[in-house]
């Protein structure tokens, strides 16, 4: 099995968040939730399916740029566990190639 996910959320056009989700080159995953929180421990959004995702908004409106802890457990066919517990960054403001 194999699980892996982004430090960041870049965003797309129109200042929102590309979904932040597990990297597509997934195998073998049987059980997978995910949970976003703020720095303060408030919880941000939750999904359950590999190919859901954050999509940057908190509360129906888009979250501000910053610092936001990802929560996943999830279970491979080959019986490892996932237990991914990592801070990631919302950059909604972000543009690649400024400044060229």
């Amino acid at each position: 099995s194999k699980l892996e996910v982004p430090k960041a959320c870049p965003p797309k056009g129109g200042g929102m968040c590309v979904v932040l989700k597990g990297k597509e080159r997934y195998r073998s995953i049987v059980s997978f939730s995910a949970a976003v929180f703020t720095r303060w421990g408030k919880k941000v959004y939750e999904w359950s399916d590999l190919d859901g995702g954050w999509d940057g908004r908190m509360g129906g409106s888009y979250a501000p740029d910053g610092a936001y802890f990802l929560k996943i457990d999830a279970r491979g066919a080959d019986g490892r566990k996932y237990e991914i517990r990592k801070t990631i960054t919302l950059l909604k403001g972000y543009k690649e190639n400024a400044g060229e």
